[in-house]
């Protein structure tokens, strides 16, 4: 059975946060809450940051699963002078700081046979830099995080994923796992391959 009644409710439009006061008849069974996935990606995407560098010549991917919430790292290797290693850890704690509290990163993973594939976006929930002297994969690393979620995966396989070319353009070239502004110079977002 369905009950209807008139009544005014705000309407927020959850990708612009404009507000509209509607009058609309509503139904005892409301349907859930629908969000584009255009508005998911577009919504306070801030960065692009490579978490497979090429030099690794990963041959599987990093996964996170949809909603997943997980602690996205900056790393610095360990074999650099102890003068470099200090002033280079300083340079991945401030680009570690860089995004704030719901800012939105493009994740980019390098696949040795199937190249750069664009694989998550993820939300930065909190504020905290978290400094990780003890890094599992070798002592003489220095590992910072973030926490994140993901809010948007590639649909799998992702040696199908979106080619990072068509997403930020072939001008665009990563040198390392930092943070990189999507209104860099040149990077030439495209987020429809993303739908």
């Amino acid at each position: 059975m369905n009950i209807k009644a008139n009544k005014i409710e705000l309407n927020q439009d959850l990708c612009t946060n404009n507000i509209n006061i509607v009058i609309a008849t509503v139904e005892s069974n409301p349907k859930p809450l629908e969000i584009s996935n255009e508005c998911v990606i577009q919504n306070n995407l801030k960065y692009i940051k490579l978490i497979n560098h090429i030099a690794t010549q990963r041959k599987d991917w990093s996964h996170y699963d949809d909603e997943e919430i997980f602690n996205l790292g900056w790393i610095m290797n360990g074999n650099n002078e102890i003068l470099n290693k200090q002033k280079k850890s300083k340079l991945k704690e401030r680009d570690a700081k860089k995004a704030n509290k719901g800012d939105r990163i493009l994740l980019c993973q390098n696949h040795s046979k199937y190249g750069h594939r664009v694989t998550h976006i993820v939300e930065v929930i909190d504020d905290e830099v978290i400094n990780k002297p003890e890094n599992p994969r070798n002592e003489d690393d220095i590992w910072w995080e973030r926490k994140v979620k993901v809010v948007w995966m590639a649909e799998k396989p992702w040696e199908k994923a979106p080619l990072t070319k068509e997403v930020i353009g072939s001008r665009f070239s990563f040198r390392s796992g930092n943070l990189v502004s999507i209104n860099a110079e040149t990077i030439d977002l495209n987020l429809d391959f993303l739908k």
